[in-house]
């Protein structure tokens, strides 16, 4: 007896409820680059380009709210993606994971 997202046989490139094939549709692919996009402006926020320190804004509070806005955009693309591989997009699941990550410490 499989449970709910588990499944017995390994035929069609689903086992144990991941579903690669998803990774290569559109918004797989799309999700993918943008991970890219924000891995990279994820380092350029945190170390700068050419000794230039970042600028998201003016003040200090506009360059801390667009790292902060950056980090978390590198939570939830991650969830976002395992919400793709897994079949189930943005489930009760994966909201717990992401509660999960949140709060680790």
């Amino acid at each position: 007896r499989a449970f709910k997202g588990v499944t017995s046989s390994t035929t069609g490139g689903n086992i144990m409820g991941v579903d690669l094939k998803g990774l290569f549709s559109i918004h797989g692919l799309f999700k993918i680059f943008e991970l890219v996009l924000v891995v990279i402006t994820f380092l350029l926020a945190r170390i700068g380009y050419a000794g230039n320190p970042p600028l998201f804004g003016i003040t200090v509070d506009e360059t801390w709210l667009g790292q902060l806005t950056v980090g978390g955009w590198l939570i939830i693309t991650p969830v976002i993606i395992v919400g793709i591989v897994l079949d189930e997009p943005m489930s009760w699941k994966l909201v717990r994971m992401l509660i999960f990550c949140m709060l680790r410490k």
